[in-house]
């Protein structure tokens, strides 16, 4: 069911009843409320750039086959479920630019399909769970334009897939990893709008591996030439 850039308006219909549907793409609309309930066979679940004002709920571990979740850009609040993490082929999750607070729930590294985490824009706290580098298959994360705090966790130097780590524009602070330079996939690393300390470690000059680090001016690099204030 693609029905993605229609101008639709209101609230969206009950779905679940539609015992064939395993894709759902409303994107890109001006619905309002909530999806819930959903057929619980939905592998793709795409309801991207509406005005939907609902939370997340544990009654998303009922979809069992879900593989992308597509909700950034509306106004969902509330805080991420711990039942996340038992959503066994979850593969991708954006829930960016929307109001969701509290913490990353540690249970996310329960999933071991996942590509790609995408929260930025939300009002989320505390620390970055290190168990977050246990997740052998993530290759992007975007954390950026929260509030979390603590230090950036040297477990993240584990996730040997990963292509893009943003956490810009947090309250994050201590060093940067040096085990991070250690990714050799990594093309893109945000950095910039925290309270890290010290330099950029050499050794992301010595691998050169990364297209291109955006780091904030009060961090010294031997190897950088853009810093962003």
């Amino acid at each position: 069911l693609d029905l993605s850039k229609n101008r639709l308006i209101g609230k969206i219909v009950r779905l679940q009843n539609l015992i064939s549907l395993t894709e759902v793409n409303l994107g890109d609309n001006k619905l309002t409320g909530s999806p819930m309930p959903l057929p619980p066979q939905l592998r793709v679940l795409a309801l991207y750039g509406n005005k939907l004002n609902f939370q997340l709920t544990p009654e998303f571990v009922k979809l069992s086959a879900l593989e992308s979740l597509y909700l950034d850009d509306n106004a969902i609040d509330g805080t991420i479920p711990s039942e996340f993490g038992m959503l066994p082929n979850l593969e991708e999750i954006f829930i960016g630019n929307n109001n969701i607070v509290g913490k990353i729930p540690v249970e996310l590294a329960k999933l071991s399909n996942i590509r790609l985490l995408n929260f930025h824009d939300n009002a989320l706290t505390g620390t970055i769970p290190p168990e977050l580098g246990e997740l052998s298959t993530l290759m992007e994360v975007e954390l950026f334009g929260n509030d979390l705090t603590g230090q950036l966790p040297s477990t993240l130097g584990q996730l040997t897939r990963i292509e893009y780590l943003s956490v810009g524009r947090n309250d994050l602070t201590g060093i940067i990893p040096e085990e991070l330079a250690n990714l050799s996939d990594l093309k893109e690393l945000v950095l910039y709008g925290n309270l890290f300390v010290g330099s950029l470690p050499e050794a992301f000059c010595v691998t050169g591996g990364i297209d291109l680090i955006r780091f904030g001016c009060g961090m010294q690099c031997s190897c950088c030439n853009n810093c962003i204030p």
